[in-house]
């Protein structure tokens, strides 16, 4: 196979993915670009401050971004599997873990859990301090605590 290198100014990669239609999502401190046949298809750039909490799915990707890391208003961003954004949103609090899938992201803050649904209204639950991530698995999202892990229902 041929060896393709992309150079990117300015951003630190954190994290990369193949998607199921074949394109390499690259997640980076300022940016999330999209590489197809070894080309940049696309790239949005995070206008509202580094990216400090993500997941990348299988289907989609979820970040969050902070102007610093004691700020109490962050950005929550879905993006789909061609890195096109599906919306953004405003959250205030600390958020200590971000999942997503196609549906929704979900955020975990200190005193509560969050779905934010792809078209963009908000459900939440209130957890206590011994939650210490979140995750989806097989369409479900899980609370994992250190005395093991239970689904989340949102009512």
């Amino acid at each position: 196979e041929e060896t393709k290198t992309i150079n990117v100014a300015n951003a630190m990669p954190l994290a990369a993915r193949y998607m199921e239609n074949g394109d390499l999502l690259v997640l980076c401190d300022t940016k999330l670009i999209n590489v197809s046949g070894g080309e940049i298809k696309s790239e949005y750039n995070f206008s509202g401050g580094d990216v400090a909490e993500f997941h990348i799915g299988e289907d989609s990707v979820a970040a969050v971004c902070s102007d610093n890391a004691v700020s109490s208003e962050n950005e929550v961003f879905l993006f789909d599997s061609q890195g096109q954004l599906v919306y953004n949103k405003s959250v205030k609090g600390k958020i200590n873990s971000v999942c997503c899938d196609k549906s929704a992201v979900y955020v975990l803050c200190d005193d509560s859990i969050i779905s934010i649904s792809a078209d963009g209204s908000e459900k939440s639950v209130s957890c206590d301090a011994s939650v210490e991530d979140i995750v989806v698995l097989y369409g479900t999202l899980l609370k994992c605590e250190k005395l093991g892990t239970s689904s989340v229902k949102f009512e």
